[in-house]
């Protein structure tokens, strides 16, 4: 009975403590997992962050620039127009017979052209610097944009496998009052088991010792019957086989004492 109660015990917690083994198991792989992911997290904000304040900057260089192209911008004709009064004015300076004083109002106003056509030029490289701005930003933000929707890629991985990890860290705690407990009852099945034993090997000690009591009693009978048989012998009773047979047993075994 204690032999088998114990043997149950033992399986018992066997069992559970394979269910623990394999669960500690479970929860070590979803912690290296969301371990992982939170790497990834890490480095992909730093990524993203890096472009954010690489956008932040060119957005600045952008304001600049169309500070700048306003500043230059010059008041009244356009580019082409001014472009045509130019023509128009070095034509008639060429062609024409002036008086001196239009001459130099023409002259004044052709260096006023000229200077406006080249700050329409500055204009002109300032918008191609801002076409390439433009272009960097744009292909930034698709690229901040990537960082971003891989980096909550990982972070929900990193909240599941957490997730994961906390419901099997509660099963595990579940299971520590259960393991408890069959330690326990394996200590008390043991006790019981060792008590059991103590029993009989008492038991098997006694019936030992009332074997050999009863063997040397039986002995002492014999040996006293034996001896009355040859002293009824020697005055010469006739004995019955039995008899006979008695005193052969007594002799063999003091012979062989």
């Amino acid at each position: 009975m204690g032999s088998d109660e114990l043997r149950k015990t033992r399986e018992k917690m066997a069992e559970v403590t394979s269910r623990i083994r394999r669960l500690r198991s479970k929860v070590r792989e979803l912690k290296q997992k969301r371990d992982k992911a939170n790497e990834k997290v890490k480095e992909l904000k730093e990524k993203r962050d890096k472009a954010n304040a690489e956008l932040r900057k060119l957005k600045e260089k952008l304001r600049e620039i169309d500070k700048k192209i306003e500043e230059k911008r010059p008041e009244g004709l356009s580019k082409s127009q001014l472009k045509r009064r130019l023509e128009s004015l070095d034509w008639k300076i060429q062609t024409s017979v002036l008086k001196p004083k239009e001459e130099e109002r023409i002259v004044r106003e052709i260096e006023k052209l000229e200077s406006q056509l080249k700050a329409f030029d500055e204009i002109d490289e300032l918008i191609k610097e801002k076409k390439k701005i433009i272009a960097e930003i744009e292909r930034i933000r698709k690229e901040a944009q990537a960082f971003h929707e891989a980096l909550m890629h990982y972070a929900k991985e990193s909240e599941f496998n957490h997730s994961e990890m906390m419901k099997l860290i509660s099963q595990l705690e579940k299971l520590e009052p259960e393991i408890q407990d069959a330690k326990k009852k394996l200590a008390e099945a043991r006790k019981r088991a060792e008590v059991v034993k103590a029993e009989v090997e008492k038991r098997k000690a006694q019936l030992e010792k009332e074997a050999r009591e009863k063997e040397k009693k039986a002995y002492v009978e014999m040996k006293k019957k034996a001896e009355e048989l040859l002293k009824a012998l020697q005055f010469g009773k006739k004995l019955t086989t039995e008899e006979l047979m008695i005193i052969q047993t007594y002799l063999d075994e003091e012979g062989g004492e």
